[in-house]
């Protein structure tokens, strides 16, 4: 046994000594590569815009950009930005994804009501509470089943989920108007004087009807929307201030909603960017009115509606999901954003 391991020792030996040193400058140059090919997409701002222009979202621009927000951090990992309440200065260097995280991901609607608590209590797609709340809204417009059957079980173990998951509370203004009958909303918002906290509202300037959220499958569409970001005191930049998003279609055929960041996203237009603004402290969803009661609104998720089912409108065709669209008249995006 000696005399053979001896022989192994020599063999390995030889081997590390014929075996070709590796070459610091190749090292340097593969590093070199990915940083280059990172900075594509997670691109890195020094300074504000001091004009404002266009509204034309450069399409090629987003497909180069698909590889590195692969590995965005912020897009990965949106929840981090939605507990989180830094603001990003202009005046500093900042990495950043201008992918909104919230959008075009696939829910399974054959799954049962167990196995979708099961989903949002494992699944790292589901990084936050919102899109917790918004998958058993979705899940509840396709499914056979009535939900209020499992009052008591769903309370108890979404309460679980939250606390396992170190969720915090949503804003009032969100989850009372998602109208979940068969949850205890009051048991996952903040009190009533705390509405929002640190979440601000932002309504797109599109105004219509329920069909308007079919906009999110047509490439290149604008939706505006004006903003005054918290930390921006002053601001003497022609028009208002405010953001575009705008739906994209990366090389592989996946759609995103980019946030539009350059100067020549805003011409033509009457809102200036900001680079405080950033697209991972947004959760984005659609809201309607009652025509007979503007006062009286629904929040429409669009988390879990992948581009197939958000093109056209048809969104889920259950006589649930068509009840909650009826007597409705305008509707707009809605954005929370996370301040």
């Amino acid at each position: 046994m000696r005399w053979t391991f001896s022989l192994i020792q020599k063999a390995t030996k030889q081997l590390s000594l014929t075996a070709p040193p590796k070459s610091s400058d190749s090292n340097l140059s593969v590093k070199s590569k990915l940083k280059s090919s990172n900075s594509a997409a997670c691109t890195s701002t020094t300074t504000t815009p001091t004009t404002a222009e266009t509204a034309t979202t450069s399409v090629s621009l987003v497909k180069s950009q698909e590889d590195a927000c692969a590995t965005c951090p912020e897009s990965l990992q949106s929840v981090t930005a939605l507990t989180s309440s830094t603001a990003v200065s202009s005046s500093s260097t900042a990495s950043r994804c201008n992918f909104i995280p919230n959008l075009y991901h696939e829910l399974d609607m054959n799954l049962t009501i167990h196995g979708l608590l099961d989903f949002l209590e494992t699944s790292e797609k589901v990084t936050n509470p919102f899109m917790a709340l918004e998958a058993l809204w979705t899940w509840s417009c396709s499914s056979r089943s009535d939900c209020s059957m499992y009052y008591f079980h769903l309370n108890a173990t979404l309460q679980r989920i939250f606390r396992k998951r170190s969720w915090s509370l949503i804003p009032g203004d969100f989850g009372l108007h998602l109208h979940l009958s068969f949850l205890n909303i009051s048991s996952f918002i903040y009190p009533e004087n705390e509405n929002l906290r640190n979440w601000i509202i932002i309504k797109s300037e599109n105004s219509s009807g329920p069909k308007l959220i079919s906009q999110l499958t047509v490439e290149s569409k604008s939706i505006k929307f004006y903003f005054v970001h918290p930390s921006v005191k002053s601001c003497t930049l022609p028009g208002r201030c405010g953001f575009i998003l705008k739906p994209v279609i990366l090389q592989n055929g996946i759609m995103k909603l980019l946030l539009c960041t350059e100067k020549k996203h805003y011409r033509n237009v009457d809102v200036h960017f900001h680079q405080e603004v950033r697209a991972e402290k947004m959760h984005v969803f659609f809201t309607v009115c009652d025509k007979y009661n503007i006062s009286n609104y629904t929040n429409i998720p669009l988390t879990w509606l992948d581009s197939k089912l958000l093109s056209g409108y048809e969104v889920i065709k259950s006589e649930r999901f068509v009840s909650k669209l009826r007597n409705t008249c305008n509707g707009s995006f809605t954005v929370l954003y996370k301040t």
